[in-house]
């Protein structure tokens, strides 16, 4: 019986404790890098792709006329 608590606390570190302090490894490490990058040059946060995904479509379609319903 006190090696199955045994092996349980084990298990319960290394599927719980484990995944939970890398992550927060990861993000303690990763998340200033990455907002420092942005602080130092903004435009390094968007990619030719992102920017041309938020850039406003021009032309493609009208707005309807006052008065028609709306579908």
């Amino acid at each position: 019986m006190r090696w199955g608590l045994g092996m349980l606390a084990i298990l319960l570190v290394l599927f719980g404790a484990v995944p939970i302090g890398i992550l927060t490894m990861a993000t303690v490490v990763v998340a200033p890098a990455v907002a420092e990058q942005i602080r130092l040059d903004p435009c390094t946060a968007y990619t030719a792709d992102t920017a041309a995904t938020l850039a406003a479509p021009t032309g493609q379609f009208a707005l309807p006329k006052w008065g028609t319903p709306r579908y």
